[in-house]
């Protein structure tokens, strides 16, 4: 009985639904109206939904890029690759970081003229460009060079134009263009997450009484939860989309999303832990025989309930961009940060 009002008291704030059972619909809503409510409670609110009611369902995996899937890329940069003489000058700029000058150069490049065949240095230089004006304080002209990469990109639908199969120029090039899409598809799933990171959950600032904290997670929480989930979805599916680059996706844009998309569960977890709990839960004492320390535990361990599906989402990106990192010999922050964050999240044995 201590068990089953515990778990009560704590959906009166987190809203969760009752635990399948084989009593019938009668007798289960008798059984859950018999259990005594918090004494100040009025409405039961429904911003964070039991893990197993449909509001909380899993988020989707996270597709597992093998390395064999991505056998034909390599670790290099776009600007390690050969991109011919009228990139030369523009690549030595971006690598110096001599921005102005890149972006300079780069403007001239992508108004060539050129035939599918040799398309890959267009992918080359609008890509470089994107990254010129981004670090020049241009983010609408950095949108728009990205954008034209994938208006090239197609799809993929063009990449046999680039000449012979098997041909180790051809390889090169579809290498580049792999490159340069990885790259441009990434930056778009950047700009959704700098909309989604605006969304901040709501500050409760009533008086912290049952009622007010009811109230506050069934209207303003509640609203902010809905309208992040659904954010937040979109955005690890943009950022996913990197995966779908054809023949392959480029190593270190693999590394970086997935990074991201684990980073980004990991702040939405800490985001959801903000919902307030009632002050009438806090000290000592007890609220209808139930210890207030119960109270607050169970509360708490709902919470982490509802996390882990998020939490295990969160897990497998960490892993895949450690995963990718090792088999490319890739050192990047990005992997050492999915590292770092892995040995201090184990899995649960």
């Amino acid at each position: 009985m201590r068990a089953r009002s515990i778990a009560l008291a704590t959906c009166l704030v987190l809203g969760c639904s009752p635990a399948p059972s084989a009593e019938s619909p009668e007798e289960a809503t008798a059984s859950a109206t018999a259990q005594p409510p918090l004494p100040t409670a009025v409405t039961t609110p429904s911003a964070v939904p039991d893990p197993g009611t449909s509001a909380t369902a899993a988020p989707a995996p996270t597709p597992a890029p093998s390395a064999t899937a991505i056998r034909s890329a390599d670790s290099k940069d776009l600007t390690e690759r050969d991109l011919g003489p009228s990139l030369g000058k523009a690549v030595e700029h971006v690598t110096k970081k001599e921005w102005g000058k890149a972006k300079k150069a780069l403007e001239v490049v992508v108004q060539e003229k050129l035939p599918y065949a040799e398309a890959h240095r267009l992918f080359a230089a609008h890509a470089l460009l994107g990254r010129a004006r981004a670090a020049s304080g241009d983010p609408k002209g950095a949108a728009e060079s990205y954008d034209t990469v994938l208006k090239l990109y197609a799809g993929g639908s063009r990449l046999a134009e680039l000449g012979p199969p098997g041909d180790p120029a051809t390889q090169e090039k579809v290498v580049v263009v792999a490159d340069a899409t990885s790259e441009a598809k990434y930056q778009v799933a950047e700009r959704k997450r700098a909309q989604v990171e605006k969304q901040k959950p709501p500050k409760y600032a009533g008086k912290g009484d049952n009622g007010g904290v009811t109230k506050f997670i069934n209207t303003e929480f509640k609203k902010w939860l809905t309208a992040r989930m659904k954010a937040d979805d979109e955005l690890n599916q943009l950022y996913l989309a990197v995966l779908d680059v054809k023949p392959f996706p480029a190593p270190r844009w693999v590394v970086r999303a997935g990074h991201r998309v684990g980073a980004q569960n990991v702040s939405f977890i800490e985001e959801l832990k903000t919902a307030p709990m009632p002050k009438e839960w806090l000290g000592s004492g007890d609220i209808g025989g139930i210890p207030k320390a119960e109270i607050r535990a169970t509360y708490t361990e709902q919470l982490a309930r509802v996390s882990e599906p998020f939490l295990e989402r969160a897990r497998g990106a960490h892993k895949k961009c450690v995963e990718i990192a090792a088999t490319f010999s890739l050192k990047m922050p990005e992997a050492d940060a999915c590292a770092a964050w892995l040995a201090a999240n184990p899995a649960k044995p």
